[in-house]
């Protein structure tokens, strides 16, 4: 059995670089995943800090 493989972000460019992602400025990143190739499902070391918002539907603040 083999070891899962680890990503270990230690920058913005690293993880940019595994979701195929273009650098714009070396110290933050804006990713639409809509526009990368999918992400694979891996374990992640993040040296860095990431925020991953998800979108819900308006009708949720509807009353």
């Amino acid at each position: 059995m083999s070891m899962p493989k680890i990503l270990n972000a230690k920058t913005v460019y690293d993880y940019n670089v595994y979701v195929g992602h273009v650098d714009q400025y070396p110290l933050v990143t804006v990713i639409e995943y809509a526009d990368v190739s999918p992400v694979r499902n891996s374990l992640n070391n993040y040296e860095v800090y990431a925020l991953f918002p998800f979108a819900i539907a308006s009708s949720a603040f509807q009353t």
